[in-house]
């Protein structure tokens, strides 16, 4: 959330999407089905800045899907979501831009709810069903769910058709991360940087957009802006480094840099090791620095976690 709306995975508010919006006269709304207020986010993303329209799954907190109402439980069905998003749409000022962000949380664990529509599937797994000796069971319950997304990006283009703008918008459906079904032995997301894990589908309904891989969720905004403000459509950048994380800026487990035409490089904290994915292999670090190939993508990459690192302690400093 940060990445997408802060072009940052640091707190920070300088280069706020919204906030770039607001000012450019957008109108905003925020439709979502998950409690976005989960880990802070709605704030640090700045969802909750004045003026902005804000719909979430503790908003409606009566239409969830699972009994808990923990944040990190909450959900709504897409259904609801569109519904939503329906009745937001007919409260709109179409002679201003609009900015609509919808969250559709049917791909999440445990991939399906007592209210989800069965579209490809008519046998969902049962939660406490799910393990590895049923992971084709899993697949297609999580497939079902995937249908259930594409359906309500369906109703989403047919209602921007019905109000005459689908044709001056620009639409981008992304994903946030990877999922594991157990390919790799493990169930979920954010054990591991890999393209399983942080190869995520980017479609953009923008023809003259072109845009190199590899390309990192800090870098959506501006895609989108560019798009949306008939900007220059090159994605400039394309041997920039894409910096990927699992664990906290503080205390990684992982860091990783991908780069188009390079391959990925991973540094492990706990074990001091650098996988190198053109040759498929885990090599000790202090060997990886004596080997002048890639000894300076190596040293760039732990840069690129201090710098980082520094930036994120002096903007708590600042806030401060």
């Amino acid at each position: 959330m940060k990445a997408i709306f802060n072009r940052n995975i640091i707190d920070s508010n300088n280069n706020n999407l919204l906030g770039f919006l607001q000012k450019s006269g957008y109108q905003q709304s925020i439709i979502s089905g998950q409690d976005e207020s989960f880990g802070g986010m709605a704030s640090k993303a700045g969802m909750k800045q004045e003026g902005v329209y804000y719909f979430d799954a503790r908003t409606a907190i009566a239409d969830r899907v699972f009994v808990s109402k923990e944040a990190s439980s909450l959900r709504l069905s897409e259904e609801r979501v569109v519904e939503q998003f329906k009745l937001r749409m007919g409260q709109l000022d179409f002679t201003r831009p609009q900015f609509i962000y919808l969250n559709f949380q049917a791909a999440h664990f445990p991939y399906s709810h007592p209210k989800m529509t069965k579209r490809t599937s008519q046998d969902l797994i049962p939660r406490s069903e799910i393990n590895i000796e049923n992971k084709q069971w899993l697949a297609d319950t999580y497939w079902n769910a995937i249908a259930n997304v594409d359906w309500a990006v369906g109703e989403v283009l047919a209602e921007l058709e019905k109000y005459h703008v689908l044709n001056d918008s620009t639409i981008v459906i992304l994903g946030d991360h990877g999922e594991s079904l157990f390919d790799d032995g493990f169930l979920g997301h954010g054990h591991a940087i890999n393209d399983a894990q942080t190869r995520i589908p980017l479609i953009i309904n923008d023809p003259e957009l072109v845009v190199h891989e590899a390309i990192g969720q800090v870098d959506v905004a501006e895609i989108v802006v560019r798009s949306a403000l008939g900007l220059k459509k090159n994605w400039l950048d394309k041997d920039k480094p894409v910096f990927q994380l699992v664990g906290s800026l503080d205390r990684p487990v992982l860091i990783a840099h991908v780069r188009s035409g390079q391959g990925r490089i991973i540094f492990d904290f706990r074990s001091e090791q650098v996988f190198i994915s053109d040759i498929k292999q885990w090599q000790d670090y202090k060997e990886v620095l004596k080997d002048p190939e890639y000894k300076g993508r190596v040293e760039l990459l732990i840069r690129d976690w201090e710098d980082l690192r520094w930036r994120a302690y002096q903007e708590r400093k600042a806030a401060h």
